[in-house]
């Protein structure tokens, strides 16, 4: 029986084959990427969801702290004696410098009840440095 000659002959089973064969050890390549060799994800979902509450929780601490009648005399000691030297036009201790801290830049992992989370502990550490600041002055009475 007679062969083809090489260029007459049909060369598609074994580039099917061949096409089979990689899309199936890309997609393998995939699987092995994303789901055994990350098991970490699991565990930074639950540290996240811990985090969330925490700051929840310390939120919450610091919101009943500020509504005790002793730290509200305090903080209104402190920002009328801040007040007082403003409206002197004393040079006061922070002038000139910016004591407010910048939002942190926009990412994936601070977007919705964690973000929230995040905000609120941010804006709550931003409330506590304005009041260290005031309190200082206050007593420094610069």
């Amino acid at each position: 029986m007679a062969t083809k000659p090489l260029e007459l002959q049909s060369l598609k089973w074994p580039f099917v084959g061949l096409a089979v064969l990689l899309a199936l050890c890309t997609g393998w390549a995939v699987y092995d990427e994303v789901v055994p060799r990350r098991p970490w994800k699991n565990y930074q979902r639950e540290f996240f969801k811990l985090d969330e509450a925490h700051a929840r929780a310390d939120l919450e601490r610091a919101k009943k702290r500020l509504e005790e009648p002793e730290t509200k005399k305090k903080l209104d000691a402190a920002r009328a004696g801040v007040r007082h030297q403003r409206a002197s036009g004393e040079p006061g201790l922070l002038d000139g410098f910016d004591v407010r801290q910048r939002e942190p830049a926009p990412h994936p992992l601070r977007e919705g009840e964690l973000g929230e989370a995040l905000r609120l502990r941010g804006a709550l550490l931003v409330e506590q440095r304005t009041e260290a600041v005031e309190v200082l002055v206050e007593v420094h009475g610069v």
